[in-house]
């Protein structure tokens, strides 16, 4: 019994899911040059990967919102890796969250106005633009100045 079929030159290689031939492998495969197959990707996250299957050599910024690092396609700034195998990075909660990382609100960085305590970005106190706390400001809105209290 054969695994799989000879394919034409111009399509050379064959996917068993679905029965198909392509030039080049779909999405989320790797080319096996060997047997002119295409092999599942078993890193969930690689749009195409090497013959180890774990190894990414591309990612989708567009599609999945990621980008590849040292072989691993990881969620772009403001997207998280949900788990779950899913290849699509989730959206931090963009209000506040700059970064985040399993959750849409378990932050890493925040967004200008707001300071980091515990993963959880907070407001900083009025016309603040980058604090360190609700009670101490780095950098005011436009049209104010800070105060040596470190407030604006």
């Amino acid at each position: 019994m054969f695994l799989f079929k000879e394919c034409p030159t111009a399509i050379p290689f064959y996917y068993n899911t679905p029965s198909t031939c392509y030039n080049p492998c779909p999405p989320r495969t790797y080319t096996n040059i060997t047997d002119m197959t295409c092999g599942a990707c078993t890193n969930y996250a690689c749009y195409t990967c090497t013959t180890s299957k774990t190894t990414c050599l591309t990612c989708s910024a567009t599609i999945d919102f990621r980008t590849l690092s040292y072989g691993n396609c990881i969620p772009l700034d403001g997207y998280y890796d949900g788990g779950s195998n899913n290849s699509t990075a989730q959206p931090c909660d963009l209000t506040a969250c700059l970064t985040c990382n399993s959750s849409s609100t378990r932050c890493f960085s925040c967004n200008p106005g707001f300071y980091l305590s515990s993963h959880t970005c907070k407001p900083c106190g009025s016309y603040c633009s980058v604090c360190t706390s609700n009670s101490i400001c780095k950098t005011c809105d436009t049209g104010y100045q800070l105060t040596s209290s470190k407030s604006c």
